[in-house]
């Protein structure tokens, strides 16, 4: 059944849609991720050109139809225009692996009010900071968390010996990316697929996933970190 619905949204992508059209991916605070048509918005007059520009945080009114695997994008008002992701390319870069996260990991028609909150906030960081490295991998580490996947970290994700009973300042923390979280020393015995993190970088990971984002947007994450969360992320892939 169709109804006209009206919720914030953030655009996540835009791809050209037959000549003067749009298909626009958005993540939308009441009806979750969902892909909808701007008709004639390439048009240089168009009422929907800056409302759906890439990564602005708009009101939407939209014709809904769950049945559709393409919404229709009735109008648009611009609340937040992120402009200055469109102006700097590192920022343009870091703003697109939070939609690609988002376009990836989140699941169509579900609304995860955390997630939009959390995605509003990251942008919002992101505008303001002058190093912004660590928060792309902050944010993909809460996301994890809030979709059901949180990295265990705190205990040996195998036994659940609690971390401080194995692991001291100057010992490396070895990471199970099968089971998602630290694995204690004998659950690794045998174990040649483990990841060793630095006690510094370990206590990286840890900062990004818990602090707040204006806090550790500045934190630049080593190679060796940037692998690992990457590589829990590719958990979720797995059924």
């Amino acid at each position: 059944m169709k109804k006209l619905v009206r919720t914030e949204a953030v655009v996540l992508r835009l791809t050209r849609f037959k000549e003067s059209s749009d298909v626009v991916s958005l993540l939308t605070r009441d009806e979750g991720k969902l892909k909808g048509v701007a008709k004639g918005r390439r048009r240089p007059k168009s009422r929907l050109r800056a409302p759906l520009e890439l990564f602005t945080y708009s009101e939407v009114v939209l014709y809904l139809d769950r049945d559709r695997d393409l919404q229709i994008i009735k109008e648009a008002k611009v609340l937040k225009d992120f402009d200055v992701f469109r102006r700097s390319h590192s920022k343009f870069l870091l703003a697109n692996e939070i939609a690609l996260f988002l376009e990836k990991y989140l699941p169509e028609h579900q609304p995860v009010n955390k997630i939009f909150n959390m995605t509003l906030k990251a942008f919002l960081t992101l505008e303001s900071c002058e190093v912004c490295d660590g928060l792309v991998y902050a944010f993909k580490l809460k996301g994890m968390a809030f979709l059901g996947h949180k990295p265990v970290l705190d205990r040996c994700v195998l036994c659940g010996a609690q971390l401080d009973t194995f692991v001291d300042e100057s010992q490396e923390v070895l990471v199970d990316f099968v089971n998602g979280g630290v694995v204690c020393p004998n659950c690794a015995r045998s174990r040649s697929d483990l990841k060793k993190l630095s006690p510094s970088e370990f206590e990286m990971l840890r900062s990004l996933m818990l602090g707040k984002f204006e806090d550790i947007a500045d934190i630049l994450p080593t190679q060796n970190v940037q692998e690992t969360v990457n590589l829990l992320v590719k958990l979720m892939e797995t059924p």
